[in-house]
C-alpha cells in the first residue's frame, strides 16, 4: 500500500504524470483506517491484478482498466472533476462511500455500483456493462446505460433524488428490489429492452414524492414469478409508452395513464393487475 500509517493529518499521493500498476498483485492507494488522499491529475494504468483506492480521491485524470484488470473505490469520498475519464475493457467497482459525478464522465469499462452511493449533478456515460448490486444512485444528474444493465443479488438498488437512469440495449433484473423515488426516474428507451422474471418490486417503498418507472421501448415479464410495478399506498408512476410483455402474472399496483400494450406471446390465463385511481385499467384482466 501507499498510504498514512499513523497520522490523523491527511497524507496525499498525487499523480501527475503516469502511474501504472502492474502485475497480478493487489496494491492499494490509501486504508480503511488511513487519513489519506489519492490526486490523479494525471493517468493511471491498471494493467494487471487489482488497484484499490480508499478513503478519499479527488480526480481529474484518467483511470485506464485492462481487460481482466479491477479497480475499486471505497471509503469515504472521491470526487469526479471535468477531465476524468476510465478506459479500457476491466472492471471498475465503486464499492462503498460516496463517489461524485460532478461534471460529465465517460466509461469504456465495465461499471459495478455494490454499495456505493453514487451521487452529483454531472452525467455519467457508460460504454460497457452496468452492474447494479447495491447502493444508492442520487443527485439530478444523468446515468446512461448505453450497453444496458443488469439488477442482480438480493439487496435493494435505490434510485433517488431526481437522479435519470437511461437504459439501452437489452437490460437484466435477476434480484432485488429496485426503489425509484424523490422524482427519480428509470427509463427504458425506445429500443431497448428490460427483462426479468423476478419475485421483487419496482416501486417507492419510503418517499412521498413520486418516483417514475417510463417505459419507451420494452419490458419483458417471464416464469411463474409475481413482478410489482408500485405498491398500494406507494407515490409511484409506471408510464408506458412503448410495449409490457408479459408471459406470465406482472401486478400494477400503480399505472399513470397510459397505453398497454399486450402481445401475442402471452399464454394462457396469464393478467395484468392494476389497482390505482390514476390508471386506465381499473380491474383484472385475464387473459385466454
Amino acid at each position: 500500500n501507499i498510504t498514512n500509517t499513523f497520522s490523523p493529518t491527511n497524507g496525499t499521493f498525487k499523480i501527475q504524470g503516469t502511474f501504472n500498476k502492474n502485475g497480478g498483485t493487489t496494491v492499494g492507494l490509501g486504508t480503511a483506517s488511513s487519513s489519506f488522499v489519492t490526486q490523479n491529475t494525471g493517468i493511471v494504468n491498471v494493467n494487471g491484478g487489482t488497484l484499490n483506492v480508499t478513503h478519499v480521491s479527488t480526480n481529474t485524470g484518467t483511470w485506464n482498466v485492462e481487460s481482466g484488470a479491477a479497480l475499486n473505490f471505497s471509503g469515504t469520498t472521491h470526487t469526479m472533476n471535468a477531465g476524468s475519464a476510465f478506459t479500457g475493457s476491466g472492471t471498475v467497482a465503486f464499492q462503498s462511500g460516496t463517489v461524485a459525478i460532478n461534471a460529465p464522465v465517460t466509461a469504456s469499462s465495465a461499471v459495478q455500483l455494490t454499495g456505493a452511493t453514487l451521487s452529483g449533478a454531472g452525467t455519467l456515460t457508460l460504454n460497457g456493462a452496468l452492474t447494479f448490486s447495491g447502493g444508492t444512485m442520487t443527485g439530478s444528474g444523468t446515468i446512461n446505460a448505453n450497453v444496458g444493465a443488469s439488477f442482480s443479488g438480493a439487496a435493494s438498488k435505490v434510485i433517488n433524488a431526481g437522479k435519470v437512469l437511461n437504459l439501452s440495449g437489452i437490460s437484466t433484473w435477476t434480484g432485488g428490489n429496485i426503489q425509484v423515488e424523490n422524482n427519480a426516474q428509470l427509463i427504458v428507451l425506445s429500443g431497448a429492452t428490460l427483462q426479468t422474471s423476478v419475485a421483487a418490486d419496482l416501486s417507492n417503498f419510503t418517499h412521498p414524492t413520486d418516483g417514475f418507472f417510463r417505459i419507451q421501448g420494452t419490458f419483458e415479464k417471464s416464469g411463474a414469478t409475481t413482478t410489482n410495478l408500485g405498491m398500494v399506498g406507494g407515490s409511484f408512476f409506471t408510464d408506458n409508452t412503448g410495449t409490457i410483455s408479459v408471459t406470465v402474472q406482472i401486478s400494477i399496483e400503480e399505472l399513470s395513464i397510459v397505453a398497454i400494450s399486450i402481445v401475442s406471446n402471452i399464454t394462457s390465463r396469464s393478467a395484468i393487475t392494476s389497482r390505482n385511481r390514476n390508471s386506465k385499467v381499473t380491474e383484472t384482466i385475464t387473459i385466454h
